[in-house]
């Protein structure tokens, strides 16, 4: 997954944008420790908008996320 890509969760709902895939240690200790917890890959940072048209944002790990059809 890289930054533009389009994805959902595996168990369903929205369709969320990626903005990046974090890798760094020093995001911030909560991030650190997420990506420590799941075997040192990346966390996966969407954002989405909600049925009441906000944005919303928050991070994933790549194994709960799968890319929308017609995504390369």
């Amino acid at each position: 997954m890289k930054p533009g890509d389009i994805v959902r969760l595996k168990s369903g709902g929205p369709r969320m944008t990626v903005i990046r895939v974090n890798d760094e240690l020093f995001e911030c200790y909560i991030l650190a420790a997420q990506r420590t917890m799941r075997n040192g890959k990346g966390m996966v940072i969407c954002c989405w908008f909600t049925k009441d048209h906000q944005i919303m944002d928050n991070a994933f790990a790549p194994s709960v996320l799968t890319l929308c059809k017609g995504q390369t």
